[in-house]
């Protein structure tokens, strides 16, 4: 991957970053990280979480499992599908909403709250865990996400 702001390559095959259990990632602004092949993207943080500062991209799939929040506070996460995994909260009500561009979304957590905003694209959902499902049915429809 070249050095410097931009982490931009084409490979097919994956990225994968993770820290200890106390550590945290932050894509720092500017440094956005796209993949221009398919291969997936896996980040991996403890309860410092992952703070997105850029755009994260991949023809593949990203995966994001955290134990603290995911924030961003600018770029688009942008895959053929997304996997949250992990207990931390994904974004905030509003404006703090996780930007996304993916067909796919899978949330397998079983803790934390999720807010994602996909714009205008179809998306399918698939949660394999999520917190509040069995007391809430509403919190697995598209529109609760």
């Amino acid at each position: 991957m070249p050095r410097g702001n931009s982490g931009a390559y084409d490979s097919p095959h994956n990225l994968s970053l993770t820290t200890a259990a106390a550590g945290g990632i932050a894509l720092s602004a500017g440094a956005s990280v796209v993949n221009a092949g398919t291969g997936n993207i896996i980040l991996t943080a403890g309860t410092g979480g992952i703070t997105l500062g850029a755009s994260l991209g991949t023809g593949g799939n990203i995966t994001l499992a955290h134990t603290g929040a995911l924030t961003q506070t600018a770029g688009t996460v942008t895959a053929a599908a997304l996997v949250l995994t992990g207990t931390g909260n994904v974004g905030a009500t509003g404006a703090g909403a996780i930007d996304a561009n993916t067909a796919a979304l899978t949330l397998n957590k079983t803790a934390g709250a999720v807010f994602i905003n996909n714009g205008a694209n179809a998306l399918d959902l698939t949660a394999t865990a999520l917190p509040g499902a069995a007391s809430s049915p509403a919190a697995t429809s598209p529109s609760a996400v």
